[in-house]
Formats: structure tokens, C-alpha cells, sequence
């Protein structure tokens, strides 16, 4: 396995790391504003607050690693305006 496989493997497990913070954090956020009692409420608003470290972090991570990974791979991060077929 090369460094560039590595790193855009990486990059994808980030991703899905992402994806699932975004995901718990909607709905635990959708059944917060749906709960009647108060404690349940806070329960849930700090369940989300954990999925929302879950999104944080990762997003930049993920933004690193794929640039990384693209340059490494040689694509033009910036498209035609780098020269690139292909945006």
C-alpha cells in the first residue's frame, strides 16, 4: 500500500467519520425539539453537543487529507486553472 493510498483511505474513513457526527447530531437535535420533558431535553442537547465534536474536528481533517491525497496523486487541486481537463 503507497502513501497515497494511505492517505485517501484516511481521508475516506474521516469522511464517514464526518458524515455520522452531521447524521447524530440532526437527530438527536430533531428529538430534543420534539421532547415534552425538560430533563430529556437537556440529555439530548448534550448528546448533540458530543456528535458536534464528532463534525468539528473532522472537517478539517477530511478538507487536509483530501488535498493532500490529490496532490500526492497529482491531480490540479484548483482545476482548469491549473491546467487540469477536468474540474
Amino acid at each position: 500500500m503507497t502513501l497515497t493510498m494511505l492517505m485517501t483511505l484516511l481521508h475516506v474513513l474521516t469522511a464517514f467519520l464526518l458524515v455520522s457526527g452531521l447524521v447524530g447530531r440532526g437527530v438527536t437535535l430533531r428529538a430534543a425539539a420534539r421532547a415534552a420533558d425538560i430533563h430529556a431535553v437537556d440529555a439530548l442537547v448534550r448528546l448533540a453537543g458530543q456528535f458536534e465534536q464528532m463534525v468539528r474536528i473532522p472537517s478539517l481533517v477530511v478538507l487536509g487529507l483530501g488535498l493532500w491525497a490529490g496532490w500526492r496523486a497529482g491531480w490540479p487541486i484548483l482545476g482548469f486553472l491549473q491546467g487540469g481537463q477536468v474540474n
